[in-house]
């Protein structure tokens, strides 16, 4: 009973999340071939992009060898931690003296969140929390590591302005949120720092919609997916803080001078 109800969650959220996502955009009447709606295409068209953008995530590496070659030996900040995986790298193959990780690990049920992973906290919140906290801390041990549980704009103010190596952004991507957080994470960045990001699907920005976002999903079967507004977040801030964002496939990254 417990899995069906999960289920009915599940449907009931992603139906309305492509229903909101169709008043956000004006729909083309022009079918591109990549762009196909798993429930009705009356109701809303969806990237299905599948596989291939979730491996495009493998441009970590790239981030990974940056923070080698600049040998960083002070505090980072992953800002969307989720299972830890980009986390334990960090531990493991550069030399931070410490690593914070900021994410709350709570359900937000007032569609602020549109991404499968809320809907996996929708129960199961303190477990995803528990297993991150001891995979992290089995790495490095807990003086190395701290998971702070709060939203990114709670977190941010945890910090002065110029003392951190490097800031990761990988949090709610929807453009709004986006924007946000590397406008505010990037007065934190040291000079000689690195704030760089995740997910950036599309450098097409005919791809997103009126607000700046595209819904894309990376299976078959809609079980993962999320909306996203990275690049516009990106140039938006370029435009704002008046710097040039790299981007390396799904990668964008800036070297505070």
């Amino acid at each position: 009973m417990e899995g069906f109800q999960r289920g009915l969650v599940h449907v009931i959220f992603v139906f309305l999340v492509h229903t909101q996502m169709l008043f956000d955009e004006e729909i083309s009447t022009q079918m591109d071939p990549r762009i196909v709606c798993p429930f009705a295409t009356s109701f809303v068209f969806k990237k299905m992009l599948y596989g291939c953008l979730a491996k495009m995530s493998g441009n970590k590496e790239h981030i990974l060898n940056l923070l080698k070659e600049k040998n960083y030996t002070g505090t980072f900040v992953e800002v969307g931690t989720w299972t830890g995986d980009f986390a334990e790298a960090l531990l493991k193959h550069t030399e931070c003296k410490k690593l914070v990780c900021v994410d709350p690990y709570i359900f937000f049920n007032d569609f602020s969140y549109r991404d499968s992973i809320n809907l996996k906290l929708h129960s199961d919140a303190e477990k995803y929390y528990q297993e991150a906290k001891g995979r992290l801390e089995l790495v490095s041990g807990a003086d190395r590591v701290e998971i702070l549980r709060k939203t990114s704009m709670e977190a941010v103010h945890h910090f002065q302005e110029e003392s951190l190596d490097f800031v990761y952004i990988d949090a709610n991507h929807e453009y709004k949120y986006a924007l946000e957080d590397i406008l505010a994470w990037y007065p934190k960045i040291r000079s000689g720092g690195l704030l760089a990001g995740d997910d950036v699907f599309s450098t097409h920005i005919e791809d997103y919609n009126n607000n700046n976002n595209m819904l894309i999903t990376f299976d078959k079967d809609s079980s993962t997916w999320g909306v996203f507004g990275v690049y516009p977040a990106v140039l938006e801030a370029q435009r704002k803080l008046g710097i040039s964002f790299t981007i390396k496939g799904t990668q964008f990254y800036y070297e505070n001078p």
